[in-house]
């Protein structure tokens, strides 16, 4: 994460009237020159979450103003002029029964500022500065401040809003490390909620095979007439007591948790003994063995929420099967095209089994249940630095899920610095999941002029051109596809000259703003790494690592300097990892310079003609049989420079 922290300072109107005075303006005047009769107020019980909320006030509006405003307890003598947060003795408590939401008032010089829920955080302190006060948040990194002597706000009529969605969570280490930007983001994360080990794929830990395949085989996957240590078999009685036996003994070592998942291990196997393909007929799913073994268990468990999978092969939503209520449904689009919205791809595509899109699976599920968790993917797995122009789908597709009843949302996305604007995605995506109805190109707008600053409008310009490339010509933006994919569309050599031309500007403007030119040089990683990883597919090539000078391959001077600005901006900004096998800057480094070592000095076979029956899959390297004599090395990326039969 980058260390350097940019605080935009602004100026509010100085004020002309008496000190802490309505006067004749109308106005509530929090601070005047540097002085407050204003106090904060908490409940004489206050929560920790209310007791946060009031100090992260306190804390904000002292930057504004350089004004410590106090903190008390309602225990103490009323005054008029009050900031009250939460549960109070100064007015009445109506709070709704469940949700995340707010109210903001003023009665006179008095304001109130509470949580729907009386349990939830008290995300209209957010609300109150960003739009009485102006304080803006983009990332840790940057925060526009106003800064002033004075400030004074117009009384407000009572605001209440309500957020249609119970769990927010964007995965990104960055409100993970920052309590104040979760705060501000209104982000959760699934330790908030799911036990500890206990979030996705679980049939492991709850039945371990190197503890039981060997004596009870009969407790696991019977597949092609074999069973198998990869899944449960969940019509076996046994079963389904030891994972209720396991799962009482974790509870009672994390009572306070709420969600349990019992969900199937990371392969698409299933069960197809005698009584687990009856249910899957029963049900017209695999998803019925799953759902029935859960449904059991949420019995035993009333007071606890049991959350599975409906992932791969258990997406297709069970036919006619009632869900228990504390059963809960996790239903993943990780089989989805990134190019096109989940509706669209609904009314234009049916899976390959013929079960239907993801969205007819949505809505299936949505028929037999509103306990849904939607884990929406975002990211490109293996190269998350790489351009994933993706951003035009992410408002559509959290409406559709909230249409349909989805109130609980996990987003994996670009999480990390140095991820294609992984700080812009996390931000976005926050806002979207509190405020479906937000205007989406405000948000990223508002962000691009408050982070690229003099930059925005290249840094705009870029991811236009981007979008509308990837538009061009209809192909599926994968979350596991390489850059060699998109070599002839949005990563064509035409293309990358346009938008290496558009950052070359975009530096030189902010040329004189170290912090911000970092940002810049950080949003311009993904498009050098997809010009370094095409370079590696086409090594001689006329978009290769190599030039040939006077009969020989030299080493291309412009390449070998990109690569050590890739890194070396890499370490300026503190980048990580650049995909989600955690693959470091350090060690792709490395790599690069010892692939793109010359492979033709005595190679006999270089440039001969290959021939091969039966043919290679295009599946790798396009099915090229060049590629054996081509004179580039293989990586541990079988996806590039390998062939496969």
């Amino acid at each position: 994460m980058m260390k350097n922290r940019i605080v935009l300072l602004l100026s509010l109107t100085i004020l002309s009237v008496g000190f802490l005075s309505c006067g004749n303006t109308g106005k509530l005047v929090i601070v005047d020159d540097n002085r407050t009769d204003y106090r904060i107020v908490v409940g004489e019980n206050a929560t920790d979450n209310e007791l946060y909320a009031a100090t992260f006030l306190q804390k904000t509006l002292n930057e504004v103003s350089d004004v410590v405003i106090p903190i008390v307890r309602d225990n103490e003598k009323s005054k008029a002029k009050e900031i009250c947060i939460g549960r109070t003795n100064r007015d009445e408590n109506d709070y709704y029964d469940e949700g995340d939401g707010f109210i903001i008032k003023s009665d006179k010089e008095r304001i109130f500022i509470k949580a729907l829920n009386p349990d939830s955080p008290l995300y209209g302190v957010v609300d109150f500065l960003e739009r009485e006060i102006g304080v803006r948040i983009y990332s840790s990194d940057c925060r526009v401040l106003p800064h002033a002597k004075s400030i004074e706000i117009s009384p407000i009529k009572e605001r209440v809003y309500k957020s249609p969605n119970t769990f927010r969570q964007v995965r990104n280490v960055f409100t993970k490390r920052d309590e104040d930007l979760r705060f501000w983001f209104k982000q959760h994360l699934q330790t908030d909620v799911f036990a500890d080990g206990y979030f996705v794929h679980t049939f492991n830990k709850l039945v371990p095979k190197d503890k039981y395949f060997d004596s009870n085989p009969e407790f696991f996957a019977l597949v092609n007439g074999k069973r198998v240590p990869y899944q449960l078999c969940l019509s076996n009685d046994a079963v389904k007591s030891l994972v209720e036996q396991r799962l009482r003994e974790e509870m009672a070592l994390q009572p306070n948790k709420k969600v349990w998942s019992v969900s199937q291990n990371d392969n698409p196997l299933y069960c197809h003994c005698e009584r687990c393909e009856a249910l899957i007929d029963r049900y017209k799913s695999p998803a019925g063995p799953v759902v029935s073994f859960v449904n059991d268990l949420a019995r035993s468990f009333p007071d606890k929420q049991i959350s599975t999978l409906a992932y791969q092969y258990s997406r297709n939503a069970p036919a006619g099967l009632i869900l228990e209520p504390n059963v809960q449904i996790m239903l993943c689009t990780i089989e989805e095209d990134r190019s096109k919205t989940i509706e669209q791809a609904g009314k234009e595509m049916e899976r390959e089994d013929g079960t239907g899109s993801f969205a007819d699976d949505l809505k299936a599920w949505s028929a037999l249940t509103k306990n849904i968790l939607v884990w929406d993917y975002d990211v490109n797995f293996d190269y998350s630095v790489m351009p994933f122009p993706n951003m035009h789908v992410l408002k559509p597709n959290i409406g559709f899920f909230v249409k349909n009843g989805v109130r609980r949302h996990f987003q994996q996305a670009n999480g990390e610095t140095g991820h294609e604007f992984s700080e812009l995605k996390t931000f976005l995506l926050s806002s979207l999941l509190w405020n479906p109805d937000a205007n989406a190109d405000s948000l990223v707008n508002d962000f691009i002029e408050a982070y690229y600053q003099e930059a925005a409008p290249h840094i705009r310009n870029y991811m236009r051109r981007l979008q509308e490339a990837l538009a061009e010509k209809e192909q599926r933006l994968d979350i596991y596809a390489p850059p060699t994919a998109y070599a002839e569309t949005f990563l064509s050599q035409e293309k990358i000259e346009a938008y290496s031309q558009i950052f070359d500007v975009a530096q030189t403007v902010v040329s004189h703003k170290p912090q911000v030119l970092l940002r810049v040089r950080v949003a311009r990683l993904p498009l050098q790494y997809a010009i370094m990883e095409i370079a590696k597919s086409d090594m001689y090539g006329e978009r290769g690592w190599y030039e040939k000078v006077k009969g020989k391959y030299v080493l291309r001077k412009d390449m070998r300097d990109m690569l050590e600005e890739f890194y070396d901006v890499c370490r300026q900004a503190g980048v990580e990892s650049l995909n989600e096998s955690n693959l470091t800057p350090r060690q792709y480094y490395e790599s690069t310079l010892r692939f793109i070592s010359d492979g033709t000095e005595g190679n006999h076979a270089f440039g001969k003609k290959v021939s091969a029956k039966p043919l290679p899959s295009v599946l790798y390297s396009g099915g090229a049989l060049s590629a054996l004599t081509d004179g580039v090395r293989g990586t541990s990326e079988y996806r590039m420079l390998w062939l496969g039969w």
